[in-house]
């Protein structure tokens, strides 16, 4: 099932160790409807209420990139962009149009991806109170599917928006990327066909060239509907069968080809380099041919996909294990089962390394490979195993018992899975039966074979890259293949480990006492404990397997002297570098094996507090681990030296991004200079002390008595009485009460600009145009905020990427913070070609004018009127929108949720004119830009 594969070790797709055995068939789960019209076009429906009166409508298509003509690169992209630029049913701008009307957003509920190897197209959270609205939907899938325009005038104005979007892609990451799948994908197609195509392609193709490949590859033979939601399946089945009939069944169809990855006997390695990279990376790809389609769908291949996760999931526990010694010879490393690279054709074990320094690529590359011999010569031990075994069974019992609050979303990745990679979809109630039996016949021995198997000699492949500059000097074809052939003979031992505690707290706390209980707003009651602490629980059942618990206190970083504000900056990080306790990470991590939970304490500038996350189940485990990070943060000096040589590396190579001047030039202006607003950078490492930040960090910690806990999600107040008395009734307290300290973090006033030059490889100007000053934190403010927000995002997006070309989109966020005071900053941000810059800013302050001059439209009100009420009916049934509007009452004394409704329904044109007058008349703007240097 994909949504567990994406729980499990969300960087890795499935896939197949391939032996002889056929296993048994594996079914598809009975809730979902399939089947096949006679013109070849795939259906899945199901019926799904979570959330209540939305649906979810995709067509998914096993095209892509991959099937482009060298004259051709690009067009599937472009493709994807036509798709919204005219169909049969909707011409013009006319299908954005009426679906925004219904509060369906374009870029956020209308949207689509155009991969390699599949495209696919979505209509999100769509309000199924109306048959119509259903047809609506079915229609756009309908026209997607077979009948876009595709008209002159409309291609040649998507060529600047595609060639605006390239420029914004066209990152150091992304230049590596394609430079390494050229030395990876020797003689293959993958070699040359990333989505985004070339420039040339896309300024220079023939009308008719798009329109062929259109007519050629858009077929129902290689499409499939998707609807899960809210809906009648019979229903919605015989509308598809009538509405879709029209689409005719291809004549003498191209073959639809997957391409190769030829096998390669030597190493291939790929060294690139990018002057605008930061971090040197190194990949070790060990290749296989994938699992043969008719094998996908049966026990033996699920069975050697659960068995390749927990082998990862092991081999993962070494490398961290490693990490977190003394003077590690890596940053990070993780490896596991997936993709080789986007190919469809193989997979492979691969693993990834940074190193700490950028020049250090060979201790990291040693360490790695030398764990890829480990676990091939001498797999895993038994206590490894079980660890790796209650957590898988811990995985799929918690999907189990979220089987009935699956949102729409999930099932729909799962049907595009089972549609363009043959994923089996038996449904979690198979699932878990099948792994939990599964596991409780497992060997050892079983497991070691899998993992035996995964490490080749051949088929093998290094990917390295790294700055170029004079500071880093990257390794030869011959320094990798030395090192890999030195490891391969290197006298290598078994892993051994010790036996391990099993307790969390050494001794419990003093319990406290509930002295006070009373019901507040939004079904929260409140609990004050003999210790001052108050804890506000709100019972739900949205989902099953969720509680969240987070924690407030004012102060922060406010309250720290200047001398001391390095070290308390990182406070937060460092008090859980060490562990808790008697337990260092790695011993708590083994500890809580089979347990869903999750906690991080932070120290903010104005607050300090907790956050937290765990199954029912493990309520006790996250009020211990709550008290251990209040009372007992363990201090660990070589995890400290680790995290600072780490943090340096960072910091230094930080600069070789440009962006990070753009972001400072901002920074800079927004704090008005204040020393204390500054980013984090090596001269204030220099000034952090790790006594000092654990000495600040237990400072703010060490008093209880003024903190609120917001506990929500499935509890019963009664079976967690105990804890809670226990664990925050036991925390320390001396009842004072603190305030934070404003230190006049402001912006500066009045008009400021600066626009500056940076070289840069990709030639652009990224533009932030700023709004700031002071306004009233109230809900009529917040939702009027979002109202200009919304209006001018589509003004924007019409203006500047639809009618100019000019970008691929135009970020637009206003928002208003309450601490230290009422203020607001509204934020436009693009990038652009440098020779549309100035046209482009120019068009951001005359729609902000003409906004003050005349009433937004209708029309764009009534759009965004829709699009809040339907987001607000969303959010009714998420546990963390309650835990941020208790947070709100609470902590700003503002009630951020009753009336919403009514407010947001009462907002006119001229409310809209009105507010936005009052934000963009203080007289405040803030302009910069980033521009290549000449």
């Amino acid at each position: 099932m994909r949504k567990l594969v994406i729980v499990i070790i969300a960087s890795f797709a499935v896939h197949f160790l391939a032996i002889a055995q056929q296993g048994q068939n594996i079914p598809m789960d009975p809730e979902v409807r399939t089947g096949r019209l006679d013109n070849g076009l795939t259906y899945y429906i199901r019926h799904n209420e979570l959330p209540e009166q939305r649906a979810e409508f995709y067509i998914a298509q096993r095209v892509g990139s991959i099937l482009e003509e060298e004259n051709q690169r690009g067009l599937a992209h472009f493709l994807e962009h036509m798709c919204f630029n005219g169909t049969k049913n909707f011409p013009g701008n006319t299908l954005i149009e009426q679906l925004e009307s219904k509060g369906i957003k374009f870029g956020v509920n209308i949207n689509a991806y155009t991969a390699i190897d599949e495209t696919v197209y979505n209509l999100s959270n769509i309000p199924v109170t109306r048959e119509g609205i259903i047809d609506t939907a079915l229609l756009v899938l309908h026209d997607w599917s077979g009948f876009v325009s595709l008209n002159d005038k409309d291609i040649d104005q998507e060529r600047g928006v595609i060639h605006e979007e390239w420029r914004t892609r066209h990152t150091a990451d992304y230049r590596v990327m394609e430079k390494t799948y050229k030395n990876v994908f020797p003689d293959s197609r993958y070699a040359e066909r990333m989505p985004i195509g070339l420039i040339e392609v896309i300024d220079n193709f023939p009308y008719q060239a798009i329109r062929d490949y259109y007519k050629k590859w858009y077929r129902p033979d290689l499409q499939a509907i998707i609807v899960v939601g809210d809906i009648d399946i019979d229903k919605v089945e015989e509308k598809i069968k009538i509405l879709f009939a029209d689409i005719p069944a291809p004549v003498a169809p191209a073959v639809r080809k997957y391409f190769e990855v030829p096998d390669n006997t030597d190493p291939i390695v790929s060294v690139v380099s990018d002057p605008e990279l930061q971090q040197t990376g190194i990949s070790i790809s060990y290749k296989r041919d994938v699992c043969p389609v008719p094998q996908k769908n049966t026990t033996i291949y699920y069975s050697n996909m659960v068995l390749e996760y927990m082998v990862a999931s092991m081999f993962n526990q070494r490398l961290y294990q490693v990490s977190e010694e003394p003077n590690p010879p890596f940053e990070r490393a993780s490896g596991g089962p997936g993709a080789f690279y986007s190919a469809k054709t193989k997979r492979a074990w691969k693993v990834n390394v940074s190193p700490r320094n950028n020049n250090d690529w060979e201790q990291a590359l040693r360490t790695v490979l030398k764990e890829n011999e480990r676990m091939q010569r001498y797999g895993f031990t038994a206590m490894e195993l079980e660890r790796a075994k209650t957590n898988m069974l811990s995985r799929y019992e918690s999907a189990y018992r979220e089987r009935e609050k699956q949102y729409n979303r999930e099932y729909v990745q799962e049907y595009v899975r089972n549609f363009t990679d043959n994923e089996p979809s038996p449904g979690i109630g198979w699932e878990y039966k099948y792994v939990k039996d599964m596991l409780s016949n497992l060997t050892l021995d079983r497991v070691n074979m899998v993992a035996e198997a995964l490490i080749t000699d051949t088929n093998v492949v290094f990917a390295i890259s790294g700055p170029e500059n004079d500071n880093v000097t990257l390794p030869a074809k011959s320094d990798i293949l030395a090192v890999w052939n030195k490891v391969k003979k290197a006298d290598v031992k078994p892993y051994v480990e010790e036996e391990l505690t099993t307790s969390l707290l050494e001794k419990k706390p003093i319990k406290g006492k509930i002295t006070g209980t009373k019901q507040l707003s939004f079904g929260y009651t409140q609990w004050t404990l003999s210790n001052g602490v108050k804890v506000l629980i709100k019972a739900t059942d949205y989902r099953e397997d969720q509680v969240i618990l987070s924690a407030y206190s004012p102060g922060g970083t406010s309250l720290v002297e200047d001398d001391d504000l390095p070290s308390a900056m990182v406070a937060g990080s460092l008090a859980s570098l060490g562990g808790l306790g008697h337990l260092n990470q790695v011993d708590l991590g083994k500890i809580l094996t089979g347990k869903r939970v999750s906690v991080s304490p932070f120290i903010g500038n104005l607050s300090e507090g907790i956050y937290g996350t765990a199954s029912p189940k493990d309520f006790e485990t996250l009020l211990q681990l709550t008290y251990l990070y209040f009372t007992q943060p363990r201090m660990d000096q070589d995890a400290f030296d680790t995290w600072e040589s780490n943090t340096r590396v960072q910091l230094e190579n930080v600069s070789l991004n440009p962006m990070i001047s753009l972001r400072d030039t901002l920074n800079k202006i927004l704090t008005g200079n204040n020393p204390r607003g500054r980013q984090f950078t090596p001269a204030m490492l220099d000034k952090v002390s790790y006594n000092k930040a654990l000495s600040l960090y237990r400072e703010r910690f060490s008093d209880a008595g003024d903190f609120t806990f917001f506990i929500t999600g499935n509890v019963e107040t009664d079976s967690i009485k105990e804890y809670v008395e226990t664990y925050l009734g036991g925390l320390p307290s001396t009842m004072d009460k603190e305030k934070f300290i404003d230190r006049g973090i402001y912006p500066f006033k009045g008009i400021v600009k600066n626009h500056f030059g940076r070289q840069l490889e990709t030639p652009k100007s990224s533009v932030s145009i700023i709004y700031t000053g002071e306004i009233p934190y109230t809900l009529k403010n917040i939702v009027l905020m979002d109202y200009v927000e919304s209006v001018l995002n589509m003004v924007y997006t019409e203006k500047i990427r639809e009618e100019k070309g000019g970008a691929y989109g135009v970020s637009v966020r206003g928002g208003i913070g309450k601490f230290p005071r009422e203020r607001f900053s509204f934020r436009i941000e693009f990038d652009t070609a440098p020779s549309k810059r100035d046209t482009l800013v120019r068009i951001v302050y005359d729609e902000i004018r003409k906004i003050l001059e005349e009433d937004p439209q209708d029309l764009d009100i009534q759009k965004v009127k829709e699009y809040m009420l339907k987001s607000y009916q969303e959010g009714l049934i998420n546990n963390r929108y309650w835990v941020n509007i208790i947070g709100e009452l609470i902590i700003k004394e503002v009630d951020v949720h009753s009336g919403y409704e009514e407010k947001v329904k009462s907002v006119t044109p001229s409310m809209v004119r009105k507010f936005a007058t009052e934000i963009f008349s203080q007289g405040n703007v803030i302009e910069v830009s980033m521009n290549p240097k000449e």
